[in-house]
């Protein structure tokens, strides 16, 4: 680091070996990158005015080198570079502004220019309350993965990158009782239009496809509340989301009947509950997770039902000497329900570990 300057240069390798039955043959998988980053980051505050900038720019540079056993290829490499520009505008505590520029490169790949911009207006506030309402809109660009690109027999190197635009619209409620309660509200709703969606399509042996146009929209809503009482402390959170997801164009003429589906295994509806009560140095955790049916057939005929999970956890933290101990007991899916993640392949049924974490 150097005034406003940053630096940062490293090499990670990433390795795995996989292997089934008695692990006599393992699969390996390598990865080596090699990154060069610079960054430039500064603030400006103007003594005359309610306003303040600030500006984050720089470049970042890699180098891939992959080496996987169920890679068609036996060694690939790959560059890629970022290069952004991030410019902050907060005026009188109220308004917060925020533009990005990225523009990425990769090899073999022409990526656009992706441009984003959000705002943050602080609605209203008073010593115990506050409102707080934000809008964004972006363009998005992914290029697919070695994995989705090389893997053996399923992975498809003339895959298309995916690009689109995305826009959000929330809100955000906060209030603190004169007896200490908390409470916090949040409304979301969101929508994305994804061209070439990269897809492992379970109709084909999960090879990988490009979906032509993905539409993705629907709203998340979370409240929590904070509730003190005595040495007690009792905390809840409810969370529920919606999620329309469909194709709108298909590469296949055949299969225009699909077009409005609900993509499968996405559930339409979603949600979550986690209750806490804290006592001194002990929290015990109830979490419970539910997803509506989701479909399994590209014409919604055929679908697995509907879940409903609920996990345990108990933990104790305590000091001893100059270290902080912490054990935690955690019980999965309590009431040892099935649930498919997809056709013919069932999650854990009910389960449990044991952690044990010290500082020193």
């Amino acid at each position: 680091q150097t005034g406003h300057w940053h630096f940062r240069t490293g090499w990670t390798r990433d390795r795995f070996d996989y292997g089934r039955g008695d692990f006599s043959q393992l699969d390996r998988a390598t990865t080596d990158r090699l990154l060069a980053r610079a960054e430039y980051d500064r603030s400006f505050r103007f003594s005359d005015s309610d306003w303040r900038l600030s500006l984050r720019t720089g470049a970042e540079l890699s180098h891939y080198l992959n080496r996987v056993d169920n890679y068609a290829e036996a060694l690939l490499r790959e560059q890629r570079a970022d290069l952004y520009a991030l410019l902050r505008w907060e005026w009188r505590s109220r308004w917060v502004v925020s533009t990005n520029l990225r523009q990425a490169l990769a090899t073999g790949f022409e990526a656009p220019l992706t441009p984003s911009l959000g705002a943050e207006y602080l609605h209203s506030q008073t010593r115990r309350s506050a409102t707080k309402l934000r809008a964004s809109v972006g363009r998005s660009y992914r290029v697919p993965t070695f994995n989705e690109r090389f893997w053996r027999d399923l992975g498809n190197p003339n895959l298309r990158p995916e690009h689109g635009w995305n826009a959000e619209l929330g809100g955000e409620y906060r209030r603190q009782t004169q007896k200490g309660i908390a409470i916090q509200g949040e409304l979301t709703a969101y929508q994305n239009r994804i061209d070439d969606w990269v897809y492992w399509n379970p109709a084909t042996n999960y090879r990988v496809e490009n979906l032509q146009l993905v539409w993705a929209r629907g709203m998340e809503a979370s409240f929590k509340i904070d509730y003190p009482l005595g040495r007690w402390r009792l905390m809840g959170t409810v969370q529920y989301g919606l999620t329309r997801s469909s194709q709108e164009r298909v590469y296949d003429p055949t299969a225009l009947s699909i077009i409005g589906k609900q993509l499968i295994y996405v559930p339409l509806h979603n949600g979550g509950f986690v209750g806490q009560a804290i006592y001194k140095n002990t929290r015990l955790s109830w979490q419970a997770q539910t997803g509506s049916s989701r479909y399994y057939t590209f014409d919604n005929t055929k679908f697995l039902p509907g879940h409903m999970l609920h996990n345990l956890v108990v933990e104790r933290s305590a000091l001893l000497g100059k270290s902080r101990w912490s054990g935690q007991f955690q019980v999965n899916n309590v009431f040892d329900a099935l649930l498919l993640n997809v056709k013919r392949n069932a999650m854990p049924g009910r389960s449990w570990q044991v952690t044990l974490t010290t500082k020193i």
